[in-house]
């Protein structure tokens, strides 16, 4: 795989992290909270067919490639478009801190705008 470059990024998208509520009854809600609008390279891998809820569902696997980011971890989500991505890994492919390559789902889920 060739290093990432300037070009390379032509997707700009939405970097969110999960926060815990107040919900007013003594409990708490997740709320996705955006932390970050990163530029990068979004790249498909292939597709399959999973059980959730007891419904057969397609689910889309994406390569993310950008530039290095320290707050971006396994826990976030990535939003492009009405496209929402589960990070499943997170690696930082030549030990450089320069960009990160990160392996996420789309579950055919739309993401709130």
């Amino acid at each position: 795989m060739k290093p990432l470059s300037q070009p390379d990024l032509r997707h700009q998208l939405v970097a969110l992290r999960a926060t815990k509520v107040k919900d007013g009854k003594g409990g708490f809600t997740e709320q996705w909270t955006e932390i970050a609008r990163p530029w990068a390279e979004v790249t498909g891998l292939g597709g399959r067919e999973s059980v959730m809820n007891k419904v057969l569902e397609g689910v889309t696997v994406v390569r993310v490639r950008m530039w290095h980011r320290d707050d971006i971890d396994a826990p976030c989500r990535l939003r492009h478009g009405d496209r929402l991505f589960d990070i499943r890994s997170i690696d930082d492919p030549f030990g450089t801190r320069r960009e990160l390559l990160i392996v996420a789902d789309d579950q055919g889920t739309k993401a709130p705008r």
